[in-house]
């Protein structure tokens, strides 16, 4: 064996044991055996369920919350299932609780860096919480979506 394929070798099986104990065994095993099955795993229909659901019942607008009324993408960069949660006004709570507490003591301008899909940064922009709003994002397809999104809610 030479060395550059023994180290490559031993770079994997480190990447595949830190990824072990992030995520944790079980889920390893449940995630190697819906690929051999290729079934979805119960919590995917669930939550597929859910978003249907939810879709139907708000047509992709937040139903609650400082951002209710905000039309959402329709077609999500990250993950369709955060819908749920944007949806129903909750999505990462601790954080729009925080931004509406910087909002009460200066609300001229909003920075978000990694902005993703623009949830937060349209939410606040369209929802008046504060005056001046700048999103910034790398990826491509992310900038787009922030575009889209901000064009849906005026």
């Amino acid at each position: 064996m030479n060395m550059s394929l023994f180290v490559h070798k031993k770079s994997l099986l480190k990447k595949f044991v830190k990824k072990i104990k992030e995520d944790g065994v079980f889920y390893h095993v449940m995630m190697f055996i819906h690929s051999v099955l290729k079934q979805p795993m119960q919590i995917d229909h669930v939550k597929h369920k859910i978003l249907k659901t939810l879709i139907q019942k708000h047509n992709y607008k937040v139903a609650h919350g400082p951002f209710k009324g905000m039309k959402l993408n329709e077609n999500p960069i990250w993950s369709k299932y955060d819908l749920i949660t944007q949806m129903l006004g909750v999505y990462e709570k601790n954080v729009l609780s925080k931004i509406i507490e910087f909002s009460q003591i200066d609300d001229s301008l909003f920075i978000d860096l990694g902005a993703a899909d623009g949830y937060f940064a349209v939410g606040v922009a369209s929802g008046g919480i504060f005056k001046k709003v700048c999103a910034f994002e790398i990826n491509k397809k992310s900038q787009q979506s922030i575009i889209n999104i901000a064009k849906n809610n005026g």
